[in-house]
């Protein structure tokens, strides 16, 4: 409790000194309670945004300050989920999932443009921790257009959730063959289907060469084992070890596919 209520008092100080506006005063005892009781999911949140706002730029659109922080960590709440043995350590320094959902869902709706100004004065949020989401994630920091778009490994929960047209609009703009997104309709294979499918038979399936295949798994099932950094998770408190509880709460449970890293 002391370490929450001085890293208020100086989140107060940094934010009259940098001349921050903040419209509710009590928001910011609330974005410091955040940070301390589940750094793991907001730094997750952090990065998604900044990821989101590094390919709209690439896009040349816009993202939205008024979205809601809750609606960025639900729409990769699955991501995190397929990631959950790489991160567990660090989901255990989070409390309880029902808790901040209602924190965020209910209580203390915080935007993009909250995030904004409350990530320039927060002083109590390892950053470590949001460093090693990101190379988890596989984001590239590239802003060379041509290689993010045709490349770069999607997000995971953007394949998930499309479906067969927007795979078949994907393979267009990376400009397949038309027998390719043929296939592809013709076998109705959606987002899910190329993340928890076999590699193997969607290989076969496909009947690609192998620059093709390639440039397809790249983008669609990520980076490669050989090509994958090995991550050091940071080891959580001995307290934290204790708990019993589920590192994530899902509302709907997914499997990871073994074929992502063996194909």
């Amino acid at each position: 409790m002391r370490r929450v209520i001085n890293s208020i008092r100086v989140t107060v100080i940094i934010t009259k000194a940098s001349k921050i506006e903040i419209s509710e005063p009590e928001c910011i005892a609330a974005w410091v309670v955040l940070a301390t009781q589940w750094p793991c999911r907001l730094s997750w949140i952090i990065q998604c945004a900044e990821d989101a706002q590094q390919r709209a730029d690439i896009d040349g659109k816009n993202v939205a300050d008024s979205k809601t922080l809750w609606k960025v960590f639900s729409k990769s709440r699955a991501e995190l989920y397929v990631m959950r043995t790489q991160i567990e350590d660090l989901l255990e320094r989070d409390g309880d999932p029902e808790m901040f959902e209602k924190f965020l869902r209910v209580d203390f709706q915080f935007t993009i443009k909250d995030l904004k100004l409350f990530e320039q004065v927060t002083v109590n949020l390892d950053h470590t921790i949001r460093k090693e989401l990101a190379q988890i994630r596989g984001t590239s920091r590239l802003k060379d257009s041509g290689w993010m778009r045709n490349l770069a490994p999607l997000p995971i929960t953007a394949i998930i959730n499309m479906d067969t047209e927007d795979v078949c609009k994907e393979m267009e703009r990376m400009e397949y063959p038309s027998k390719y997104i043929d296939i592809v309709k013709s076998n109705d294979l959606k987002g899910s289907a190329l993340v928890f499918g076999n590699a193997d038979d969607l290989k076969d399936l496909l009947g690609m060469t192998f620059g093709e295949w390639t440039t397809f798994r790249l983008h669609f099932l990520g980076l490669p084992p050989h090509l994958r950094p090995q991550y050091k998770n940071t080891p959580p408190m001995p307290s934290q070890r204790r708990k019993s509880r589920s590192p994530l709460h899902v509302a709907h449970p997914y499997s990871s596919n073994p074929n992502l890293v063996n194909s």
